[in-house]
């Protein structure tokens, strides 16, 4: 690590900045970065979390095998977060957003934790598939048979959320979730 840092100095002196501001931003960006290089730190992180994968809870696993979705997938993409309402404790099936919190869905559950957000996945593409929800993104990936997608992913979180996909997109903020507001956003990208 002390090596890492003496050959990263710009990237490490940007890190220890993210770090000590009052925006968590920086906190996501890093642990994201390294939940993806490392595995164990992954699994460490998410029980600090109170979140653990989905592969540890026969009953959310059972969930997706219901919704047709790829366990296989799901556990690439999901987490499962443990939460409480009224001192009741409860779990889910957890998909992360951009502004680091939860969209929760288990089979008499669905609803989300804040800040509600979207969430991208830029792939270096020029193309981007758009959902409304997680489901629809791990049905999609599984109907397809493809775990990694190749193309940009933007998952609305719902539809209420499209107004967050682009800076351009005041014609979206009164959309509906209907075919009719998919079409706006394919013809408002296309026009950019």
């Amino acid at each position: 690590m002390k090596q890492w840092m003496l050959d990263n100095a710009d990237t490490y002196d940007e890190f220890e900045e993210m770090m000590n501001s009052q925006s968590d931003a920086g906190y996501q960006k890093i642990m994201t970065q390294a939940m993806a290089l490392i595995p164990k730190y992954d699994r460490a992180i998410r029980k600090k979390m109170n979140s653990s994968s989905v592969e540890d809870s026969p009953a959310l696993l059972g969930y997706l095998n219901e919704r047709s979705v790829n366990t296989d997938i799901a556990k690439n993409y999901c987490s499962e977060v443990h939460y409480s309402i009224a001192n009741k404790p409860y779990f889910a099936i957890g998909f992360r957003n951009d502004a680091g919190g939860w969209e929760l869905r288990n089979r008499s559950f669905k609803g989300s934790s804040t800040p509600k957000n979207i969430t991208t996945m830029n792939n270096g593409s020029d193309t981007v598939m758009v959902f409304e929800e997680f489901i629809d993104f791990l049905s999609c990936l599984s109907l397809k048979a493809n775990p990694s997608p190749t193309i940009d992913i933007a998952v609305l979180n719902p539809v209420a959320n499209l107004k967050k996909t682009t800076d351009e997109s005041r014609p979206f903020e009164n959309a509906k979730t209907d075919k009719k507001s998919s079409k706006q956003f394919v013809l408002r990208s296309n026009q950019r």
